[in-house]
């Protein structure tokens, strides 16, 4: 009874973007973490998730922004910064890609890099608030910070797309 409740194509989907997403993660902390270019580190985890949401519905990007959310908190050590911005980066990503952009690779480049240089300008405003150091020099840094991490966005795209399309939800609805 209770495996009627289940669909085992959705949870097999589910468990395929949480292993894009745990890749994700293990390379933006552990193997690019030590990595500087102009004196910024590249931030591509929010693109992931624009990725999912573009490919899935604004649900999915937002559910598993949640789940990206509190893990890159923990990896990062921010308090709640991912957590809160994460989902609505997925969920904007569907609602995006479903009325006003297309799923072609060169706008998700564009929605990658919107999504990091979000992501900049939030943990800027976070180092004005809290520790009230706000110059130029920050701004600049978040601009840096989002044109470095351009080709470090790219490849997210295509893992993405061939999750989606071996076991996403547009060859669920093709099959029935």
């Amino acid at each position: 009874m209770l495996l009627d409740l289940l669909d085992l194509k959705k949870l097999r989907l589910i468990m395929f973007y949480v292993a894009y997403l745990l890749l994700m993660l293990f390379f933006q902390d552990s193997v690019l973490g030590n990595l500087k270019i102009l004196g910024v580190k590249p931030l591509f985890f929010p693109a992931a998730l624009v990725a999912i949401g573009m490919f899935e519905n604004g649900i999915w990007g937002g559910a598993l922004g949640v789940f990206a959310g509190i893990l890159a908190d923990i990896v990062t050590g921010y308090t709640a910064l991912f957590t809160m911005l994460l989902p609505a980066v997925g969920f904007f990503a569907g609602v995006f890609s479903r009325w006003f952009i297309n799923k072609r690779f060169f706008a998700f480049l564009i929605a990658g890099t919107a999504a990091i240089f979000v992501t900049g300008v939030l943990q800027a405003v976070k180092v004005w608030v809290f520790n009230g150091q706000f110059s130029f020099a920050v701004i600049f840094t978040v601009f840096i910070q989002a044109i470095v991490s351009i080709p470090f966005v790219a490849p997210l795209y295509y893992p993405c797309k061939w999750i989606n399309e071996r076991f996403g939800y547009l060859r669920s609805r093709k099959e029935s």
